[in-house]
């Protein structure tokens, strides 16, 4: 009886032990994410300073992330005031708001 308490004990142990490694190594992968991003939005940035217009298209090739993603780059750096959509669809760019 004593044994089997023991086993139990230890098994749920072993499972809060592996829980809270589990939410540090998340925590770690978010703030390295949250690193990548900021480090992407700066050089999407600091292209748009040197070239007066990007696009999406720009954007995946000087950072290397999805089209998806350029798009998100591009209306975060839009909502923030930063960038100004210049027409849509096919020949949509962007320039910096001076």
């Amino acid at each position: 009886m004593q044994t089997t308490i023991t086993i139990i004990l230890a098994f749920a142990l072993g499972l809060i032990a592996g829980y809270f490694i589990w939410k540090q190594r998340k925590k770690s992968r978010n703030n390295a994410q949250d690193k990548k991003k900021q480090q992407n939005m700066t050089t999407v940035l600091d292209y748009a300073q040197k070239h007066k217009r990007l696009s999406n298209d720009v954007v995946q090739s000087i950072t290397g992330v999805s089209d998806a993603t350029a798009t998100n780059y591009l209306s975060q750096l839009e909502q923030q005031g930063k960038l100004k959509q210049i027409g849509s669809g096919k020949h949509t760019y962007y320039q910096l708001v001076e």
